[in-house]
């Protein structure tokens, strides 16, 4: 059985993955419309600025993540829940315990195993 912070790393590893697919497709999305603007650019500036966009994606990734996981560790060592509960924290440091959406807790809460450790198979194999 995992103790609780293998429970928030796993949840919060398998959310920010998650949440890599919309934010890799905004920055795709950037990376197309700097396409236009580069084109007549050389080969260095354009190569520069699209190494800033794969740099860029992994940053928010890992910033995602350590979110995900410091907010699932507090929530769990404030309330003695799992990670199906989220802590909101305010500017001024207040703290509120609420429920987290159910429908990627009761749906996919079961797979985040499953999804991390296929996640670290493709990374293995293919690096």
């Amino acid at each position: 059985m995992p103790t609780w912070s293998q429970e928030a790393c796993i949840s919060a590893l398998a959310l920010s993955l998650l949440h890599s697919l919309w934010q890799g497709a905004i920055l795709g999305c950037v990376g197309l419309a700097l396409k236009g603007r580069l084109q007549r650019s050389t080969a260095d500036i354009r190569y520069t600025a699209y190494s800033l966009l794969l740099v860029s994606v992994l940053a928010i990734w890992l910033g995602t993540f350590c979110s995900l996981y410091s907010a699932s560790v507090k929530s769990m060592a404030v309330t003695g829940a799992g990670p199906e509960t989220a802590i909101i924290a305010d500017l001024q440091g207040a703290q509120a315990a609420i429920p987290a959406s159910p429908w990627h807790m009761s749906v996919l809460h079961p797979f985040f195993p499953i999804l991390v450790a296929n996640w670290a198979l493709g990374v293995c194999l293919l690096s």
